[in-house]
């Protein structure tokens, strides 16, 4: 029998991990009690995942704990838009039209958001006021099974998200937040590709999504450590037995030319530098990507201390949560708990 347990559980759900946070609730202000991690690269079956989210939730009789939860599910898929005008937004097959012209998407078989660029708000079709937007969504049937996936792990969902989506909304609450005023690249990087966001002032400027993932990495690696299978290679990029280093730059060449690119172009058009950089989702272990591309790209890794900017927003840490070790990793648990536009309120009440 489905119950809703108190504390309230936080699940952001990716390829590489499981991070997890109960809390006194659901809505603000929130007081997070408790955060943990379990790495999926090890292979961990459902039941031993099943067991950590009991655990770690001290689930007393129930089958489920209710959560709010984050996902990556396959397919997933984010691309930005500028409409002519306002005018053909107004018109409800507009968007439509777009959406299977441009970005061959079937409204039939896949979820899709409309967000208005600018402030991250739902838009509803045939209603746009602004020109600049961002289609988010996934399929439904990957939806579907990451939904069902997080069941067998103990997981009842009460509300999903993409967490890319979420990493954004954090993260341009976080340039408001700092009062940047320069651009900033976001970068996601999984297993089969890559998304990178330019983010300024709090919107979204530019959103790439890239065919060249981590498994990209593999023919190169095969050639550098002298192994013909290529299932042996991806062990040994996952395995955290070897220090990649010394050979960081070549290993990521295509993917240090996708974001030169991407990077020079919106410089040339806008006039801007960008000068600082963002890595999210990429384990713990794998973290020799980020100086490697920060270096290359020759910019700055923006730093984002997660319990000032978030207790911003009436989210309190407990003091047994150590908030040294909360780096850009946890960027999409904590924007899950983040209502922004709560910033204007949570300003007003502290002057």
């Amino acid at each position: 029998m489905l119950k809703h347990h108190t504390p309230a559980v936080f699940v952001d759900f990716s390829e590489f991990s499981l991070r997890i946070a109960k809390a006194s609730n659901f809505e603000h202000p929130i007081q997070v009690e408790a955060i943990a991690e379990l790495s999926l690269l090890t292979n961990p079956s459902p039941a031993d995942i099943r067991d950590f989210v009991r655990d770690f939730v001290d689930l007393k009789g129930g089958a489920y704990c209710v959560a709010h939860c984050g996902m990556h599910p396959e397919g997933r898929f984010l691309h930005y838009f500028e409409a002519e005008s306002i005018a053909k937004l107004k018109d409800p097959a507009y968007l439509p039209a777009v959406l299977e012209s441009e970005f061959k998407l079937d409204r039939e078989r896949n979820a899709i958001a409309v967000l208005n660029a600018a402030d991250g708000i739902g838009v509803d079709w045939g209603q746009a006021n602004a020109k600049k937007l961002l289609f988010c969504g996934a399929p439904l049937a990957a939806i579907q099974a990451g939904q069902d996936e997080l069941l067998t792990f103990g997981v009842y969902p009460r509300r999903l998200e993409l967490s890319t989506v979420a990493c954004l909304g954090g993260l341009a609450d976080f340039t408001r937040f700092s009062q940047l005023h320069s651009p900033v690249l976001y970068v996601e990087l999984t297993r089969a590709g890559m998304s990178l966001c330019i983010l300024y002032q709090g919107r979204v400027e530019v959103v790439r999504q890239v065919s060249l993932g981590l498994e990209s990495l593999l023919p190169i690696l095969q050639q550098e450590v002298g192994v013909t299978d290529r299932s042996a290679a991806r062990k040994l990029l996952f395995a955290n037995s070897f220090d990649f280093a010394a050979m960081g730059p070549k290993l990521l060449r295509r993917v240090i030319k996708e974001l030169q690119a991407s990077v020079g172009l919106y410089e040339v058009q806008t006039g801007l530098t960008i000068d600082r950089v963002l890595f999210s989702a990429l384990p713990e272990h794998l973290d020799w990507i980020t100086p490697t591309l920060t270096t290359a790209l020759g910019m700055e890794l923006l730093q984002l201390p997660i319990k000032p900017w978030i207790e911003s927003l009436r989210v309190r840490l407990d003091d047994s949560v150590n908030a040294s070790e909360l780096d850009a990793r946890w960027l999409g648990l904590f924007s899950l708990m983040a209502a922004f536009h709560l910033r204007e309120e949570a300003v007003h009440a502290a002057g």
